[in-house]
């Protein structure tokens, strides 16, 4: 990976330490982790006969049930039978929306964002890093100064 690469290229040149390389190494296996994860995600569909089947027992079921409320209901029937569909095919279209969660639709992950903050992170990490360690070295040039 170019990411391990770099951080090699880093600790070689001595703007990271040994412990901030192996923290970092250590991130970057997480990272590669949950990316696999996405990937299943990603590449395991939902059957399309999971999909059929449950359009066609809510077709039956909307079908069938005002039969059934109307002896009870009478007119109420027609916004109970309302009320009842829309949730369940609300539900029915949360379903259908989370089963791919990676894409540019406006109800998917947010993904641009997440990587852009993931990597202002990063970039955050290595300057002060850097910046921590020059620090580090320009006190250390100077004791070395007094003492001499």
């Amino acid at each position: 990976m170019w990411i391990s690469n770099y951080l090699q290229e880093q600790l070689r040149r001595e703007r990271i330490n040994v412990f901030q390389a192996s923290s970092l190494h250590d991130f970057i296996n997480k990272i590669v982790d949950i990316l696999g994860g996405c990937e299943r995600i990603l590449k395991t569909p939902v059957p399309l006969f999971y999909t059929l089947t449950l359009r066609y027992l809510l077709t039956v079921y909307f079908l069938l049930l005002p039969w059934q409320l109307v002896q009870g209901l009478s007119w109420w029937t027609v916004p109970v039978l309302g009320a009842i569909s829309f949730i369940l095919l609300g539900i029915n279209e949360i379903g259908s929306e989370i089963e791919e969660p990676f894409g540019r639709d406006p109800n998917d992950l947010p993904l641009d964002f997440i990587c852009d903050t993931i990597r202002r992170n990063v970039e955050d990490i290595i300057r002060n890093s850097a910046d921590n360690f020059a620090n580090r070295n320009h006190c250390s040039l100077q004791d070395s100064d007094r003492v001499a």
